[in-house]
């Protein structure tokens, strides 16, 4: 965990890489989230890769009202899969079997 100090960013502008490689920080995430006049929640966001000093995505991600949860787990798939190169797993659902008893052949 990183110590943001009270900082919450909204602007490229406002990232000060070094801030953040002092912090022991490898990524950051920053954006800002609104609902537009049709109703939908809109979100957006931008990554920065902070060894490299670089921005690796910045895309919006929108849903109806009710679906913020949706909205931050596709944002969750889209920087796990940027900082790992594997597909994340954060928008999937999950489905369990629970067997009790003997099972007779």
């Amino acid at each position: 965990m990183v110590d943001l100090a009270g900082k919450f960013l909204t602007e490229p502008s406002q990232v000060s890489y070094a801030d953040w490689q002092v912090r022991g920080a490898e990524g950051l995430a920053i954006g800002n989230i609104a609902v537009q006049s049709n109703g939908r929640i809109e979100a957006r966001f931008r990554l920065f890769d902070v060894v490299k000093q670089n921005e690796l995505i910045a895309q919006a991600v929108s849903a109806n009202d009710g679906q913020a949860r949706a909205i931050g787990h596709r944002i969750a798939d889209l920087i796990y899969e940027k900082m790992t190169g594997d597909k994340g797993v954060f928008s999937s659902r999950i489905a369990y079997v629970n067997r009790r008893g003997q099972i007779s052949g």
